[in-house]
């Protein structure tokens, strides 16, 4: 049988890119001009917001900012070096091509049946007054880059004996775990037009103070969040298209046990088999289960076996937020149904107490894996 991965590795890799897209504008040495320690480039930060702030037309501003650059570098009378220092600071237009690229590259969200209709008129029509957008998009559909459905199709054909699935799982999981992103941080309009605590609020004021930026207020800002959340909603569907293939098979396997999916901690960038393993031997003070247990419930690998036993005390009874804090370590995203498929005491959503106290023993099991 011939394996191939190539729709998954080029998935990856415009992953990847996008989200070196996404960090990647907060490297602009403009960024940092007000705090560096080179003199002429803390006066060429302070002369571009004084012509900003002026009264002059805004064409001329453009060209009193490449003279500042000029000066800047000692080459006054060379305004083609002027320009070209500028736009390395910033170029508005490549930035956002860039971010058209990320975004669209990986784009799930527009089933497109036929392909000259929707450039013609759907993209022709967001993108008419700007003609480069159109042109990426176009590139990007014409090329046909793979989407999550192709990943799907990859699997199984690769996995063609379906007793093998949680081991090609297992093979995909390895291959995606550390690409897969969850952006939380920053990626609101509210954050990055109002937060001054965000390293992209005080980006873009900088930007707009120095005159580097003439785009409207927020069509930047606005392109950086939809990558955000397009890199999010790819990576949640990779994880759930693989949580579905484990359930299929967990499905067999319980029928006639308590009936009903086995709840499983694991997802596709969760934890790998030898963590598994070496957080059950971290984690003997406070729970009680075997090894082929553990790697089941928290890892889909293996038989179902017994519920853990969870043996942390709070006085005479069971701790119950420190198993809460436990599972928040293990799945962030973890459910009281699901601890209490899996645990043999019950918890509820109020014994989520992770945010009030410090567990200091349960995070040392998971420190340094």
């Amino acid at each position: 049988m011939q394996v191939n991965f190539d729709k998954s590795d080029r998935l990856i890799e415009l992953l990847e890119d996008s989200y070196m897209a996404l960090n990647g504008i907060l490297y602009s040495s403009a960024f940092k001009m007000k705090s560096i320690e080179d003199s002429r480039k803390r006066n060429l930060y302070s002369e571009l917001v004084s012509i900003t702030q002026s009264d002059v037309p805004e064409e001329e501003k453009y060209l009193l900012r490449i003279k500042a650059y000029a000066r800047a570098y000692n080459r006054e009378n060379d305004l083609r070096f002027g320009e070209q220092a500028l736009k390395k600071d910033f170029d508005e237009e490549r930035v956002s091509r860039m971010l058209t690229k990320a975004y669209w590259q990986i784009q799930t969200s527009y089933d497109i049946i036929d392909r000259d209709i929707f450039l013609q008129k759907t993209i022709a029509k967001w993108f008419s007054n700007k003609p480069y957008k159109i042109d990426i998009v176009k590139r990007i559909i014409e090329t046909q880059e793979p989407t999550v459905k192709d990943v799907e199709k990859e699997f199984w054909e690769n996995c063609t004996d379906t007793s093998k699935i949680n081991d090609w799982c297992n093979i995909y999981r390895e291959r995606f775990k550390s690409h897969l992103k969850e952006i939380k941080e920053d990626f609101s309009l509210d954050t990055i037009l109002f937060d001054s605590k965000s390293d992209y609020y005080n980006y873009f004021k900088s930007l707009r103070a120095t005159g580097l930026i003439t785009l409207t207020e927020g069509e930047v800002e606005v392109q950086l969040i939809q990558v955000a959340n397009q890199i999010n909603q790819v990576s949640s569907q990779i994880i759930e298209l693989f949580r579905g293939f484990r359930a299929m098979t967990q499905k067999s396997k319980t029928s006639e046990q308590a009936g009903g999916e086995v709840p499983l901690f694991s997802n596709i960038y969760q934890y790998e088999h030898s963590k598994l393993k070496k957080i059950h031997k971290n984690s003997i003070q406070v729970l009680k289960c075997s090894e082929a247990d553990f790697l089941f419930w928290f890892g889909g690998i293996g038989e179902q076996g017994a519920k853990i036993k969870w043996i942390k005390k709070n006085g005479k009874n069971p701790n119950k937020a420190a198993l809460y804090q436990y599972c928040l370590k293990m799945n962030s995203d973890v459910s009281p149904s699901i601890i209490n498929q899996v645990f043999d005491i019950e918890v509820k959503s109020n014994n989520n107490t992770a945010n009030e106290f410090s567990f200091s023993d349960i995070n040392k099991i998971f420190d340094n894996l």
